[in-house]
């Protein structure tokens, strides 16, 4: 029974060894703050626009003036865009960049990487751009196991 739990952390948790072991510890992943910006923030700020915007709505339900209730929403709608646009935009790669010379409008993308975009957050500690990752191969699934 003592020997369970080591065999399964051996099997979910394997060890790594040479050339893995060393781009491993070459590249961590993303600190707890790049985490909680990037991932974790944008989750509940989301979720407070709902917040707001049933909070808008609510407000105009009362005297139910439709032109209120839209302009309103739209408003807000418009300016959560550009906050969530200003803090978590993320810059297109090359791949996916248009060939356009017209610089992009402020009225939608306010800045070129968002103030808690993980371009941004890497770019002022030191240490540059993400990495680019090869894709992860993923292994060949027979349907008929799911049956």
């Amino acid at each position: 029974m003592d020997d369970e739990p080591e065999g399964l952390r051996r099997k979910y948790f394997p060890r790594l060894e040479g050339e893995e072991r060393q781009r491993a510890l070459e590249d961590p992943g993303p600190t707890w703050g790049e985490w909680f910006f990037a991932s974790f923030a944008k989750t509940w700020t989301v979720l407070g626009f709902l917040v707001l915007d049933v909070f808008v709505f609510d407000s105009w339900s009362g005297p139910w003036f439709i032109p209120g209730v839209v302009g309103s929403l739209a408003a807000a709608f418009y300016l959560e865009w550009l906050a969530y646009e200003y803090l978590w935009h993320r810059p297109p790669t090359e791949a996916r960049r248009s060939h356009r010379t017209v610089p992009p409008s402020r009225w939608i993308r306010p800045v070129f990487a968002g103030r808690w975009s993980i371009e941004t957050l890497r770019a002022r500690s030191g240490r540059g751009p993400v990495p680019v990752r090869p894709p992860v191969e993923s292994p060949t699934v027979d349907p008929r196991e799911f049956l």
